[in-house]
């Protein structure tokens, strides 16, 4: 395996930093696939609960003067390297004014790198050189299915979004109150976001917003589309209004995902959220449904039927309970176990 790029211009480089900052925002390490005329950023969280989705693609002939690769093989003709993007970031960073920058894969003993040689710009004779070097891990052939381009299920819904730094000013005020954001779009072009606390309501509404003209009705007939996802997760991409996107369109599937498409000429970035499933459970319900256990006296009543899978272990955070795997408990001091096991909630 071989890999070498030169990039010579100081608004590539630039570019380069802006897509790694806004890569480095929404995950702590990246799969880096290396193709003859494409380099892919790639994250597959999807298993996590509240994890999304990366596919940032970014076309070779843009940013790199001089590039050079021989993959596994001639019939794969691909690298797939691991690494962390604060280090990534770090060594990219100090080329952000530099003359040349050229990254190459070497092998140092028995671990490899992904090395930054930075030529810093000089008023004197002497030339001033830094290298540094990121340590990588390579991925095996047997592993490069999991990091394949995501799956985006059926969408119902599709408009732009409005302009990001003021929807990122929005959010930044909100995400201190809820960890949860509900995200609403109509057929009417209008998008609402709103955060439903235990102990306030917020909601803030975008009108007449635009439509793809090729995906206008979307998938299906419903009137609105909403998905509940995590909040922080979305202003991580907001951080991307550095990179100056042309649009960036919102594809929302009802109660499934929110897929973002971003949009530049150098850049195209997708990033998939998925729905959050609330747990809105009344002391009343939960009452009726549960063994009910205070001071010393049993009653038993029926099982619940909606709640957190078997033998995952999730808790949420509702107006008066705390719903966990091993029971409810009230915050007064009432304390409230199931008799059976849970079912995975699907509202």
């Amino acid at each position: 395996m071989k890999f070498r790029g030169k990039m010579i211009e100081l608004h590539s480089i630039q570019n380069l930093v802006k897509v790694i900052t806004t890569i480095s925002k929404m995950t702590k390490e990246v799969c880096i696939r290396i193709t003859p005329n494409h380099i892919y950023f790639i994250l597959n969280d999807q298993s996590i609960r509240g994890g999304g989705a990366l596919w940032c693609e970014i076309d070779q002939g843009h940013f790199f003067n001089e590039y050079n690769m021989e993959g596994v093989s001639d019939e794969h003709n691909e690298i797939y390297l691991n690494v962390a993007t604060e280090n990534f970031l770090r060594a990219l960073r100090s080329a952000q004014n530099s003359k040349c920058l050229k990254i190459k894969l070497t092998k140092k003993y028995t671990t490899a790198y992904l090395t930054h040689e930075v030529e810093l710009p000089t008023t004197a004779t002497h030339v001033r050189n830094v290298t540094h070097d990121v340590p990588v891990q390579v991925i095996p052939r047997r592993l490069w299915d999991d990091y394949q381009e995501p799956q985006m299920p059926p969408y119902d819904i599709s408009v732009y979004l409005p302009n990001l730094r003021i929807l990122r000013n929005v959010l930044e005020r909100m995400k201190n109150i809820f960890t949860f954001l509900e995200v609403k779009v109509n057929r009417n072009q209008d998008m609402s976001l709103s955060l439903d606390a235990p102990t306030v309501l917020i909601s803030t509404h975008f009108k007449d917003l635009s439509q793809p003209t090729d995906t206008a009705r979307g998938l299906s007939n419903i009137s609105e589309a909403r998905v509940r996802i995590d909040i922080r997760k979305f202003l991580h991409f907001l951080t991307s209004q550095s990179v100056n996107p042309m649009r960036v369109i919102c594809n929302v599937a009802h109660k499934k995902c929110l897929h973002l498409f971003l949009m530049h000429e150098d850049i195209a970035l997708q990033y998939i959220l998925p729905h959050i499933a609330g747990f809105n459970v009344s002391i009343k319900r939960i009452l009726k449904n549960l063994n009910l256990i205070r001071n010393g006296i049993k009653v038993r009543e029926t099982n619940l039927s909606k709640g957190p899978t078997p033998g995952i272990r999730r808790s949420c955070i509702c107006t008066h309970v705390r719903v966990s795997s091993k029971g409810f408990h009230v915050r007064n001091g009432l304390k409230l176990e199931a008799k059976s096991d849970f079912h995975q909630n699907s509202d």
